[in-house]
């Protein structure tokens, strides 16, 4: 199988052999990656068919989140107009135009065979083939009416709305809506987490005793499950069911960094004395399993699968169970064992993938910790299970190392060593800090996403630089050492010469990317929160702990660019809508009241003074002249992509007079759209069919646009001033 990395290389291969880009996404603990990879790609017959027709692209997701966001919102687009349901996941499947980038096919899991409704992989292969060989202008269509929804959700709404108590109530009555009052959690399975939800009522609902209850009711169902390790600390990625019982079993730092924040948070308001361990247990896990022991930085991940099944090492059967702890002579503790970890109840787990396999047990706390006595037996069984089960085979690790989400371990390190009293978290914070901040850069400075063995690679991204501020600033606050606010500082200076946009708001890439067909703003927090949402925290932290203005101007200015956005749906975007109830309290002048803020427009019309004369045949030409300012373009009247907003003028008001206009076709930009940039003249023939009656105009709309953005569309009425014509 022929596999090539993401990047110039690959890209200029596809388009000199003109064969079309197959792009799969992935991560290393994603199941059914390692699923497709054993059926498909490691098919000689298939990777045949692969090789043959495709240039065939692999890209860690967590390497280039950038590549990931911009193929999964395609997903979710593509799946939307053929199924009507918008759906995605890992691993993500894409076939690319190699001139545009722009995918005209997108898929996730292709079985070998077809299977459960789903084509085989080989028959998707054929079908892209004979599609591009035979059909290129269908293709070519096709990308193009993608691409152009993924451009319009992956760049933030213009509108101006005013942002208040309104979307912070709305955000707490949906989530309330959404909780479920008997297991926990929002909304049904599969359950995740979901921290940035319980971080936000934590805050926005302090004194509420109903959203308090659903924050505590969520955070113990959480931790008596199975999607807790209770052996080994830590929480799996996501439950399959509604009782957060059977886990999807791969470990991530970023949920547990963020968890482990929000357990001592929840601890440190409640005095929960669950709520501590678990805190505890999660941050002692991930300093014994996920941590690199030569530099103090975090790995990313265990993987979900051992010996190609699913969960095996964190399964027991009863049997099994039992003889553990016998043969460590706690054979007296042997009955209540079985039952506070849920054996008793019989088997949970069966493997779908493997039928033929015996059922067993996730193990829970059916009982929680209510019976006197239980929480010494928990400590005496689980050390001795947890070294059992160490002896097993163990999952794989993903040993990269990230920068954003070493960024969030740090800050669940720093909360949890300060709010529980644990100094050697705090360290370890400290250390990692450092780590990052000496490992993570090239010589000259510049901050990188991932390293790996100590080689460093991608230039970082705003949520490297946001998720890592904020650690900063938590580790800061835990050691009233300015060393970490200063560092803060810098990194959202230099986050700010790269990803600040001329509309007065952060983007998640850079400008100069050419392998990324639009630059996106992704303003949703999910299991990772978004960079933006993110940075608008720290950006309310600086501006609070140093009193500088520019923290809250930028801030102000994000909230009013992005505001129709953030208003339009606060929980999707509950960060955001968290830094507006802070801002409710702290800077109610700055945020959005609804007003538009005046940007100029980069295009000026231009029409000759003097009055139009007609010739003895009624006839006339005008020349409209249109100057645009360097940087920006406009769409041509015809810019190749039937999504995108044409330049147009048309003959308005008045009788007696009709209007053709002669369009130039204008220059490729990017290799698939036509524009005009600079200046334009565009020649419009005036024909007289009867007596004039005016007044006359000339409606001219067009959209103005850069690399990185695109304005609203504008519209401009120029009177025209005829000779002859009675008003």
């Amino acid at each position: 199988m022929d596999w090539h990395p993401w990047g110039p290389e690959a890209i200029r291969l596809a388009g000199e052999s003109d064969r079309p880009i197959f792009l799969s996404i992935g991560y290393s603990t994603c199941y059914w990656c390692h699923v497709m990879e054993r059926e498909c790609f490691e098919d000689e017959s298939i990777a045949a068919m692969m090789n043959r027709g495709f240039v065939n692209v692999k890209v860690d997701r967590e390497q280039r989140p950038d590549v990931d966001e911009l193929y999964m919102t395609a997903c979710q687009v593509f799946s939307r107009l053929t199924t009507g349901r918008a759906s995605g996941g890992w691993p993500l499947s894409v076939f690319l135009d190699p001139t545009t980038l722009e995918p005209f096919y997108v898929g996730t899991y292709f079985p070998p065979t077809a299977a459960h409704g789903r084509p085989s992989f080989p028959q998707v292969l054929e079908a892209m083939s004979t599609a591009w060989q035979d059909h290129r202008d269908d293709v070519r269509r096709q990308s193009g009416r993608v691409a152009a929804m993924v451009r319009e959700s992956l760049l933030a709404g213009e509108a101006v709305r005013p942002l208040g108590a309104v979307q912070v109530d709305a955000a707490v009555d949906q989530l309330m809506s959404m909780h479920d009052r008997e297991h926990g959690g929002f909304g049904s399975a599969p359950k995740f987490p979901q921290p940035v939800f319980l971080e936000f009522l934590m805050e926005a609902g302090a004194g509420r005793a109903a959203i308090e209850s659903a924050v505590a009711s969520t955070l113990d169902a959480m931790a008596l499950g199975g999607i807790y390790d209770q052996l080994g600390g830590g929480f799996h990625r996501y439950s399959v069911d509604e009782r957060w019982l059977v886990p999807h079993f791969e470990k991530m730092l970023y949920d547990n960094a963020q968890l482990a924040s929000v357990y001592a948070r929840s601890h440190a308001r409640t005095g929960s004395p669950l709520h501590r361990r678990v805190a505890e247990e999660t941050l002692e896990y991930v300093l014994r399993e996920l941590t690199d022991p030569g530099t103090g930085l975090f790995h990313s991940a265990q993987d979900a699968e051992v010996d190609a099944r699913e969960g095996l090492n964190y399964l027991w059967t009863e049997s099994e169970f039992a003889r553990v702890l016998r043969e460590a002579g706690l054979e007296d503790d042997v009955p209540e064992a079985l039952a506070l970890f849920g054996l008793v109840e019989g088997t949970n787990f069966q493997d779908p993938h493997h039928p033929e396999d015996p059922p067993a047990n996730v193990l829970f706390l059916p009982d929680g910790l209510a019976r006197d006595g239980w929480e010494d037996l928990r400590a005496r069984v689980r050390p001795v299970l947890h070294r059992s089960r160490m002896d097993r085979d163990q999952p794989g690790l993903d040993d990269k190392v990230i920068t954003g989400w070493n960024g969030l371990m740090i800050r669940g390190l720093a909360d949890g060593g300060r709010l529980l009293g644990r100094p050697d978290f705090v360290g370890a914070a400290e250390r990692a800090a450092r780590a990052v901040l000496d490992g993570m850069r090239t010589p000259d400075g510049e901050l990188m996403r991932t390293s790996r063995g100590g080689a460093v690679s991608v230039p970082a991204f705003l949520e490297d630089h946001a998720f890592l501020a904020r650690g900063l600033l938590a580790l800061h606050e835990a050691t009233n050492d300015e060393t970490w606010l200063a560092a803060a500082e810098q990194l959202v200076g230099a986050a700010r010469r790269r990803f600040w946009g001329e509309d007065g708001a952060w983007y998640d890439t850079r400008a100069d990317q050419p392998d990324l067909f639009v630059r996106s703003r992704n303003l949703g927090d999910g299991a990772i929160p978004c960079a933006i949402g993110t940075m608008l925290l720290v950006l309310e932290e600086l501006h609070q702990r140093t009193g500088e203005a520019g923290y809250l101007e930028d801030l102000a200015s994000a909230l009013q660019r992005l505001s129709g956005s953030f208003a339009a749906n606060p929980v999707a975007s509950i960060y955001a809508t968290l830094l507006v109830h802070r801002g409710l309290a702290r800077f109610p002048d700055r945020l959005p009241d609804g007003t538009p803020s005046v940007e100029a427009s980069p295009v000026e019309l231009e029409l000759p003074p003097d009055p139009i004369r007609f010739d003895e045949d009624g006839r006339a030409t005008v020349r409209v002249g249109l100057r645009i300012d360097p940087g920006f373009h406009v769409n041509a009247h015809d810019p190749g992509h039937e999504e995108l907003i044409g330049l147009t003028m048309h003959l308005r008001g008045g009788t007696g007079l009709e209007a053709s206009v002669d369009y130039p076709p204008g220059s490729l930009y990017r290799e698939s759209v036509r524009v005009h940039a600079r200046s334009l003249e565009l020649p419009v023939r005036l024909q007289r069919t009867g007596p004039l009656q005016g007044p006359y105009a000339l409606s001219v709309r067009w959209q103005a646009c850069t690399d990185e953005r695109c304005l609203p569309p504008d519209t401009v009425e120029l009177p025209l001033p005829l000779e002859g014509a009675t008003p």
